[in-house]
């Protein structure tokens, strides 16, 4: 019983004295478990979203291009005066 005793009152000691390894090993596996690997799958979901809104940007600004040479047109006269006698003319595509 007294060995018992005499060895648990050895553990603490041996858990201090073991503390300038084990300590940064806690620490850093809790940085990786807590912080760095959510922090990297927010990174590759971000990534990823990303991708998604530079596609949607370019299709956008195509989009932005039409209208504006539409806009640019709709404000000629001469191209209104071809679009009208266009529509009134029965054999026109636009019909």
């Amino acid at each position: 019983m007294t060995s018992l005793l005499g060895s648990m009152g050895k553990l603490p000691r041996a858990i201090i004295e073991w503390a300038p390894i084990w300590a940064p090993l806690a620490v850093s596996t809790q940085i990786v478990i807590l912080g760095l690997r959510p922090a990297l799958e927010e990174q590759r979901r971000l990534e990823h979203e990303e991708a998604i809104l530079e596609s949607r940007y370019e299709e956008l600004k195509e989009e932005r291009l039409v209208l504006d040479l539409r806009l640019q047109a709709q404000s000629d006269p001469l191209f209104l005066a071809r679009e009208k006698r266009a529509l009134l003319d029965p054999k026109s595509s636009l019909r």
